[in-house]
């Protein structure tokens, strides 16, 4: 159950960060570079990374 729950999660802050950039990014200036696109389609899965990294040595350290 709690796999279940961790899923939910990573999947609920998926869809909020796909969220931000299809509806909030539009509303921003941005200049079209390479190097700007190429941080906005990387920045979901660094940002998860990021995140999924932290909790593990979290729960490692937590043990």
């Amino acid at each position: 159950m709690e796999i279940a729950i961790f899923l939910a999660k990573v999947l609920a802050l998926s869809a909020v960060i796909s969220g931000l950039i299809k509806f909030v990014l539009p509303a921003v200036n941005i200049p079209a570079t390479a190097t700007v696109s190429l941080s906005l389609v990387l920045l979901p899965t660094v940002l998860l990374g990021g995140l999924l990294g932290g909790l593990l040595l979290w729960q490692q350290h937590k043990t």
